[in-house]
């Protein structure tokens, strides 16, 4: 099934924009002002929905929302008889959301990204006390007194410790959450002149860095052993590099040096240095017959912002710079305006890749509904002769925006899926943060400019 833009909600005036798309490519250098205007009103009618309907109370952002079908409005986040639902990927989204305000700060200065900011830290903040050990943040929480939330079994959920019997929290902290808080507290950081924000930023950075540098690039959860997917050895059997897992280690290192100024973090990072992890990390990517994991893309890009970000050393830029270059031999065609405004910021301004962030944005449907999507009948789009890695058939390029299914994180998801099973006795509805952090990245950088100035503010 064929999802259009004009899926839309109707307060915009959708038209002009349909209008561009249908003319073809229309990027060369730079977006008109029709363009840019229109993905400026798209990004404001995604911070309304998410704010009122994806951010919990205590700065939590409930990335996913399901109610029966037929069912309209949603249940205050703030009622006793909300739960927030089975939320695993609560850190990295709420990161990747902190980071989005942090340059919508930074970008405007407007008090209201401000406010957001101090509020969503909070709520990282919560997330890592809920366990009860400095350091080792959950995977979500929720408050407590509420049936388990969706098929989870009852023992995925604990108590939170540390003086907060209110809540209880999902376990088994995984790499992928790691990178999306330091993404989010490192650029929080660097970006926001708050106080309060950059204390509590320093303090979970020194935390984190802390638990993972005692256990030996390790998580270890509550019970003293590795999480299940808690291991950032730099070596698979000793030889086989692990690049995302160098890339998440150096950045965890890279942000606690920077926000703390302490001699250990940068003593750990030189080590990491001199044990290859740099070049290990230019094999961050790897894909066999067009089976890969896009996860561990985006755990890759969003450490490389941090680490192209504050690394100085021209050598070390070098390979850092090697392994995004190897990286877009792969990802440089799948229209993913994350990494290609990460790219175009740290890297190269590269014309393609930008033309096709910001066109991608464009194509970004403002429904984020899971819906089915079944493109087999489509004579128009090539097919690939093997299947992707959850098993779909895949179209040979990338596809559109308004092709794609919506999922929690759109640049995580596979460009090529040409069939997609929607949910099954629900709706599911997604926050929108996927294209509020490739929007405000461009725009911080200077690469989308504002609306009605031209500039950056």
């Amino acid at each position: 099934m064929t999802r259009g833009f004009f899926l839309a909600v109707p307060v915009l005036a959708l038209g002009a924009l349909a209008g561009c798309r249908a003319a073809g490519p229309w990027l060369r250098g730079a977006p008109g002002k029709e363009e840019i205007r229109l993905l400026h009103e798209k990004a404001a009618v995604f911070q309304t929905r998410l704010e009122e309907r994806h951010l919990s109370p205590e700065g939590l952002l409930v990335y996913r929302r399901s109610r029966p079908l037929g069912a309209t409005g949603w249940p205050d986040l703030a009622s006793s008889t909300a739960s927030y639902g089975p939320q695993s990927d609560g850190g990295i989204w709420t990161g990747c959301y902190l980071a989005a305000e942090s340059l919508r700060y930074g970008a405007t200065l407007d008090p209201a990204a401000l406010e957001q900011v101090r509020r969503v830290v909070q709520g990282l903040e919560l997330l890592s006390e809920v366990t009860g050990r400095a350091g080792l943040y959950g995977r979500t929480f929720e408050p407590t007194g509420l049936p388990v939330p969706g098929t989870d079994p009852p023992d995925v959920w604990r108590p939170a410790t540390g003086g907060l019997p209110a809540y209880r929290y999902r376990g088994d902290l995984s790499k992928d959450q790691v990178s999306g808080i330091v993404f989010g507290l490192a650029t929080a950081y660097a970006t926001v002149d708050d106080p309060e924000v950059l204390a509590s930023c320093r303090r979970q950075l020194t935390r984190l860095a802390d638990h993972i540098l005692a256990h030996g690039f390790r998580i270890v959860d509550v019970d003293g052993f590795t999480t299940s997917h808690g291991d950032l050895d730099l070596t698979m059997l000793g030889f086989l590099p692990k690049g995302v897992n160098a890339l998440i280690a150096l950045a965890v290192c890279k942000a606690a040096h920077h926000a703390t100024g302490e001699a250990r973090y940068a003593r750990a990072y030189e080590d990491l240095v001199r044990r290859g992890a740099l070049h290990h990390a230019v094999f961050s990517k790897v894909e066999l017959l067009g089976t890969t994991k896009h996860s561990n893309d985006v755990m890759a890009f969003l450490s490389l912002y941090t680490l192209l970000r504050l690394e100085t050393d021209r050598g070390f830029r070098g390979e850092l710079v090697e392994g995004v270059h190897r990286s877009l031999r792969w990802v440089g065609s799948e229209r993913n305006s994350l990494f290609n405004a990460i790219v175009c910021a740290y890297v190269a301004r590269d014309p393609l890749l930008l033309e096709d962030a910001v066109s991608s944005l464009v194509e970004f449907p403002l429904e984020t509904r899971a819906l089915p999507v079944d493109l087999r009948d489509r004579t128009d789009i090539r097919r690939r002769l093997f299947f992707g890695c959850k098993g779909y058939l895949c179209s040979v390029a990338a596809l559109p925006l308004d092709l794609r299914q919506s999922s929690s994180f759109t640049w995580k998801s596979c460009p090529h899926s040409l069939v997609r099973p929607g949910p099954v006795g629900e709706e599911v509805f997604y926050s929108g943060c996927d294209f509020l952090i490739a929007y405000w990245l461009l725009r911080y950088h200077g690469l989308l400019p504002h609306p009605t100035t031209g500039g950056q503010r």
